[in-house]
């Protein structure tokens, strides 16, 4: 990968983790970790990183690919492995909070779980392939998509779900046919956001399961989320749609109060001063 980490594209395997430190090694709730140390490792690395990172997939990078290979040499690679592919920032656990109690499919190592945890929010987190106890941040337990029958009164919590380790098939679709709830909570990259080419779906959840979401759910709330090179994360929370079916077709129903606002518009810096009036 050109950001250091280990590939998350859509058909791709998860690299072997790495150990997690012994802080993690209880797999009951346990006393708060001191802090958020995956964002304080984050924001000590970004702080590190020499100006010219911000052109890391700049064709035109001074020095060229010797350069971009010093680059990527800077960046932590084992983090995603060791944490979670995604940074959780504090207003990221907020919005998270404010839609407890959660259930999580596909939670990894449960570190995002554990933040969650801490902060008294009701979190119970699943993975297919529960890593061993010492690599857990907290209590997990196994299980899928198949789950979530039974916890339809949570909202789910989808943290980049896929691999496609062990088959070609969406587990995070597979989770939206299992799910009968009314809130998905997306983390991850979604149509258009990533960086890695050349499918725009970017490498979180795949087309499948992004058709179904816009068709089944709507946007009400998207909050970016601390980044690494090469990657685009964001949070978004998604309610499902009601329909209705007429003469004239199948139409969806957003009540005004979750229809998501733009504003005087939004633009990229270079356009921005197109939206002045």
């Amino acid at each position: 990968m050109a950001d250091g980490r280990p590939s998350k594209r859509r058909r791709s395997a998860r690299t072997k983790p790495a150990a997690a430190p012994a802080a993690a090694a209880s797999t009951a709730p346990g006393p708060p970790l001191r802090g958020n140390e995956y964002l304080d490792h984050f924001t000590a690395q970004h702080a590190a990183f020499p100006p010219d990172m911000a052109r890391l997939l700049d064709p035109e990078l001074p020095g060229g690919e010797a350069r971009r290979a010093e680059l990527i040499g800077l960046i932590d690679g084992e983090a995603a492995l060791k944490y979670a592919w995604a940074v959780p920032d504090e207003r990221a656990l907020r919005v998270l909070a404010h839609h407890g109690p959660i259930v999580e499919v596909g939670c990894g190592r449960g570190y995002w779980a554990r933040l969650l945890r801490d902060r008294g929010v009701d979190v119970v987190a699943f993975d297919h392939k529960l890593p061993p106890k010492k690599q857990r941040w907290t209590a997990l337990k196994k299980g899928g998509p198949e789950v979530l029958a039974a916890h339809s009164s949570r909202a789910l919590l989808l943290c980049y779900p896929e691999d496609f380790e062990d088959s070609d098939e969406s587990m995070a679709a597979r989770c939206l046919r299992h799910y009968t709830g009314d809130t998905v909570i997306h983390v991850g990259e979604l149509l258009g956001e990533g960086c890695c080419l050349p499918s725009p779906w970017g490498r979180t959840t795949d087309a499948e399961f992004q058709v179904e979401l816009n068709t089944t759910f709507h946007k009400v709330l998207q909050v970016p989320l601390p980044s690494w090179p090469c990657s685009r994360d964001s949070l978004t929370v998604w309610k499902r749609t009601t329909t209705l079916i007429t003469g004239e077709g199948m139409f969806a129903h957003v009540p005004a109060e979750e229809r998501l606002a733009v504003g005087e518009g939004v633009a990229a810096p270079s356009l921005a001063h197109l939206l002045g009036t």
